[in-house]
C-alpha cells in the first residue's frame, strides 16, 4: 500500500496547493507548536493564500 491512503500522503499531495494550510495546521501539535507563527518568524497565512490564489486543482 505504501503511503497512499495515509494522512502523510494527503499532506504531501496538497503541500504546494491553496489547500496546504488546511492539511498542515492540524499537525502542528505533533511537532510541538500551536501555530506557524510560533515556529516560522514573520509567517503570515495570507502570504500562502496569495501565493496560490486562483490555482486550480
Amino acid at each position: 500500500m505504501g503511503i497512499v491512503g495515509k494522512e502523510a500522503f494527503e499532506v504531501f499531495k496538497h503541500m504546494d496547493t491553496k489547500d496546504s494550510l488546511w492539511y498542515t495546521e492540524r499537525f502542528l501539535g505533533v511537532i510541538g507548536a500551536s501555530s506557524w507563527t510560533q515556529i516560522v518568524p514573520g509567517y503570515q497565512a495570507q502570504w500562502v493564500w496569495k501565493m496560490y490564489r486562483g490555482q486550480e486543482e
